[in-house]
């Protein structure tokens, strides 16, 4: 049975992916509310540093510090994406960004790809430039220990 392209994509007439969050620790749900721009997500995974003896032999590999993190790019402004972005309206240094669950679905052909992760939070919000007849747009990068990526077959 073949899924409607039409009905998989969430403000997106082409079905190609949706956005969505959730209480840490369960999983998130869709948002229409809170729109991703074209340009997609970005994924960063954590380096590993090799360590080598004397003669340059391999010994093993060792996690770097970094984290896994997600860059969206967010087209939507509303309270939503706010409460999302900063808690709330205020704008606030001394704001503790809630850890939530989030999850990122897109279309690659006939198959689905879904990034997720149980407990993310929001570290950063880049700078956004307010413009006449330009699309405002919220960069966040979302910071996890872990994140699951699945594979699945949508025609299926």
């Amino acid at each position: 049975m073949a899924t409607n392209k039409a009905n998989f994509g969430i403000g997106d007439a082409s079905g190609s992916g949706y956005f969505g969050y959730g209480t840490a620790g369960t999983a998130a749900t869709v948002s229409d509310a809170i729109l991703i721009s074209e340009d997609g997500i970005t994924a960063t995974f954590p380096s590993h540093e090799v360590l080598k003896d004397w003669s340059s032999t391999v010994i093993r590999s060792m996690p770097g510090e970094d984290l896994p993190t997600v860059q969206a790019n967010f087209i939507s402004t509303n309270s939503d994406l706010f409460t999302l972005l900063f808690e709330g309206t205020t704008i606030s240094p001394n704001t503790t960004p809630t850890v939530r669950s989030f999850i990122f679905k897109m279309v690659d052909g006939d198959d689905t790809i879904e990034y997720s992760t149980l407990n993310g939070v929001i570290t950063e919000v880049s700078d956004v430039t307010f413009a006449p007849n330009e699309v405002i747009t919220w960069t966040a990068t979302i910071t996890a220990d872990s994140w699951t990526i699945t594979k699945s077959d949508r025609t299926a």
